[in-house]
């Protein structure tokens, strides 16, 4: 109740707020200022996860003491830095644009306030959530397989601690949303996504021929994650460009359910696929099963993220 519920409430509140002020502050560049706020989220583990361990210290005759205080502290954190933060989230004033940027006026008249009724009643809104359901699953698979699976192999190899390895994953993680985000702005959304599934496909590959070497592993899944960071960067700035900024909180709120039944789906069936295999004795067959598997449905990504065009029309 408090970790799936109330945590998983603030997450929300906390994930789309911002994203919300700033496609309206920044039109012109929403892939690379939606990529650098969620960025945030992908490379806090860094900052976050040795503080933690350092609170609640390696003596579990304190942990009775030391997890309660930690929790304390992360509460001080979170009021004083999200609260505080929040207090420099403002809407921009009506008829606001950045200097020598002018909208299209299709996109104006058709699509600047489109609520979240008008948007059910489009295709689009079923196509984007598909491309996120299916482009979110490389990633969250292997960030749920990540600890375990590096952890292992970093204890047979010696080469670096399991906890250093993470550490690469969500530098690569956090890079990809900043990343994606910006070639966005250049390149087109849709050659975007395209890119990012292909790349997504590599990392399973990479993850096919690899699944016992340790460098082949964490190569994959850091290319993995860097594709993956890139739909967290896109998704808002798609749901922007289609539905308009007015109301892309909720807009993006309908949407962001692909990203969490995926989260509670997709790695849930692959942990049951490797914990089978790692009863045969087989291991490696299961990864490999996992990661065929996840490459077609990049493969099926790539082909619904052809088929993406913006509303036509007034919604």
């Amino acid at each position: 109740m408090t970790y799936g519920c109330v945590v998983g409430l603030g997450t929300g509140f906390g994930y789309v707020a911002p994203i919300a002020t700033l496609v309206k502050w920044f039109p012109d560049k929403r892939g690379m200022m939606v990529g650098l706020a969620v960025m945030g989220v992908g490379v806090s583990p860094l900052v976050f996860a040795p503080m933690i361990e350092r609170l609640i210290g390696k003596d579990p005759g304190r942990f009775a003491v030391t997890i309660p205080s930690t929790f304390i502290a992360i509460a001080i954190v979170s009021a004083a830095g999200v609260v505080g933060a929040a207090q420099f989230c403002k809407t921009p004033p009506a008829g606001w644009r950045p200097d020598g940027w002018q909208p299209a006026a299709a996109a104006v008249s058709n699509r600047e306030n489109t609520p979240s009724g008008g948007m059910l009643a489009t295709w689009q809104f079923y196509a984007l959530w598909l491309v996120y359901f299916l482009g979110a699953s490389v990633g969250l698979t292997a960030i749920s397989q990540a600890s375990p699976l590096v952890s292992a192999l970093a204890k047979t190899s010696a080469v670096l601690t399991g906890g250093v390895a993470l550490g690469i994953m969500s530098v690569s993680n956090g890079a990809g949303r900043l990343a994606w985000g910006s070639v966005s702005d250049r390149l087109g959304r849709r050659r975007t996504l395209l890119a990012m599934c292909v790349v997504s496909a590599f990392a399973c590959a990479v993850l096919l021929r690899g699944a016992t070497g340790f460098w082949h592993v964490l190569a994959g899944l850091s290319v993995a994650a860097f594709a993956y960071g890139g739909f967290l960067a896109l998704m808002p700035s798609l749901t922007a460009d289609y539905y308009g900024p007015n109301h892309v909180g909720a807009n993006y709120g309908l949407v962001f359910t692909a990203f969490g039944i995926s989260g509670y789906l997709v790695p849930k069936y692959f942990a049951h696929v490797v914990d089978q295999a790692k009863a045969a004795g087989n291991i490696a067959t299961g990864y490999n099963q996992v990661y065929l598997i996840l490459a077609g449905m990049m493969l099926m990504c790539a082909v619904f993220s052809l088929t993406l065009r913006p509303p036509r029309g007034k919604v």
